[in-house]
């Protein structure tokens, strides 16, 4: 009998799937503003009512390629969200059809922006929150979810950080 009730534990464990959900809140209020792009699969072309839109840049990057789920789940009263995934390269709010790979305004809950798409494993991409128009800012909650990948938000540590890492850890292995 302990047998059976095992390997039912193990078959549940081995179908149950793998989830990361990371939340970021942040605030456009007073942030510096720029000509946002509109939606799309890619972005094609500039906005002509988001002209001066405050931002945010949230970057992010998943160890292994994976799809992502990007929602806007919260945002503060009157905040009509905008939501732009930059990949490789950056984001320049000078150039904001440069690297851009997607957009969405209202995909999500209410006026809230949502998309999901593939992304490259140990690759940085930076989400970028602003508003619809020149009048929309304020607070909201970022989530980004994967069944398959584990998400991080912030840069990719440079190799050199990494190799510190390793050997800081190998240190503090010998002294033990």
């Amino acid at each position: 009998m302990k047998k059976v009730v095992s390997l039912c534990a193990f078959a549940l464990l081995a179908g149950s799937v793998m989830a990361d959900v990371e939340e970021y809140n942040g605030d456009t209020t007073g942030a510096p503003t720029f000509n946002r792009a509109l939606a799309g699969n890619p972005p094609t072309g500039l906005s002509g009512v988001g002209t001066a839109v405050a931002y945010e840049v949230i970057p992010m990057y998943t160890n292994i390629n994976a799809s992502v789920i990007f929602d806007i789940i919260a945002a503060g009263p009157g905040f009509d969200t905008f939501m732009h995934l930059y990949g490789p390269g950056g984001f320049n709010p000078a150039s904001a059809l440069s690297n851009v790979i997607i957009g969405d305004d209202d995909s999500g809950a209410g006026a809230n922006s949502l998309f999901t798409t593939n992304l490259m494993g140990g690759t940085q991409y930076y989400v970028v929150v602003s508003g619809f128009d020149n009048g929309d800012f304020g607070t909201f909650t970022l989530q980004m979810s994967s069944t398959s990948a584990d998400i991080t938000i912030g840069m990719i540590p440079a190799p050199s950080a990494l190799a510190m890492l390793g050997l800081t850890g190998l240190v503090a292995r010998r002294r033990r």
